[in-house]
């Protein structure tokens, strides 16, 4: 089954009851540094917990953290950056394949912006990949890939036709499986004619299918993914500039706001279209889901202190 990264993630980024600890660690492959940056996340954890929990209860909060300190194959089982999602009753390891800065944040809710730019950054993809007589389909990321499924129709019946009709008839059966498969972008590469007549049987968006002109072979296939990867990527750059103009736009006819305040209110009301946050900055305080009240801290004061604009990115 092809799952969207938002649908995996949804249990994150959709918790807000109770005590939530993030802790985003960078793996550098060095084992001790990773074991410093847990100790740096339960230090934190101590100091804003230690007067709403018991000792006995903090100590259950934070067992999950001592058993990595203690369980070092845990930890070299992920090859990625990390990311530490852990509350009352759940606790969830994640490999995060973006650049992130070690953090560690104790709220009501989870710590999700660099969750959200891995969402916007490294989304899935289908490659179909098309041979003489076989059709291979695969889902890749900006890090991975996996194979689906191969037809090869050099030992199917005629069933279906001729060879454009056995692929398409395969192929359309395979992608009305996939629940999320109509969101994804579809690559297609392999001999440019069969190429070409496929795509006008595919029951597939129009809109989200890309012809990499590219022959295909499977156990050559890495050059298909760097390139559907590449197209992504740039894909997301002009994604961003347009969004920025849209947004220079709005601005200039006044429809555009910066200000938290006014922000948060119209975000609780599900009045904004786009919200722009910078990661690198935190501005701690609470944000009341209700009204859109507003409250600034000038540090993080307690664990119901969030990042506001965290908060607001999830809130729209």
């Amino acid at each position: 089954m092809f799952q969207s990264k938002e649908l995996s993630l949804k249990s994150i980024l959709g918790s807000k009851e109770g005590v939530h600890l993030t802790s985003y660690l960078l793996n550098q492959g060095d084992e001790l540094h990773l074991k410093n940056q847990i100790y740096d996340s339960m230090a934190v954890a101590r100091e804003h917990l230690t007067e709403v929990l018991t000792e006995e209860e903090l100590k259950h909060f934070l067992s999950p953290l001592m058993q990595l300190l203690m369980d070092s194959q845990i930890l070299k089982n992920f090859k990625s950056n990390i990311g530490i999602f852990r509350t009352k009753d759940s606790f969830r390891m994640l490999n995060v394949p973006i650049e992130v800065q070690p953090l560690c944040v104790v709220a009501t809710s989870f710590h999700v912006k660099p969750l959200l730019r891995w969402i916007h950054a490294d989304r899935e993809f289908l490659v179909l990949g098309i041979e003489e007589d076989s059709v291979s389909l695969y889902s890749g990321t900006q890090s991975g890939r996996r194979h689906l499924a191969t037809l090869d129709i050099s030992t199917e019946s005629q069933k279906f036709g001729n060879k454009v009709d056995r692929f398409t008839h395969g192929i359309n059966e395979w992608l009305s499986q996939i629940a999320t498969s109509k969101k994804a972008p579809l690559f297609l590469a392999g001999s440019q004619d069969l190429v070409k007549e496929v795509v006008q049987k595919l029951k597939y968006p129009a809109a989200k299918i890309v012809i990499l002109n590219s022959s295909f072979d499977r156990d050559e296939s890495s050059e298909i993914f760097a390139e559907a990867r590449q197209w992504l990527q740039a894909e997301t750059r002009r994604s961003l500039e347009d969004a920025l103009i849209e947004f220079q736009g709005a601005e200039k006819l006044k429809q555009a706001q910066k200000n938290i305040f006014q922000i948060a209110k119209a975000a609780v009301k599900g009045r904004i279209s786009k919200l722009f946050v910078t990661e690198g900055i935190q501005i701690f305080g609470k944000l009341d889901s209700r009204t859109g009240g507003v409250s600034i801290n000038p540090d993080h004061m307690d664990h119901e202190d969030d990042d506001l604009l965290d908060d607001l990115a999830q809130t729209v």
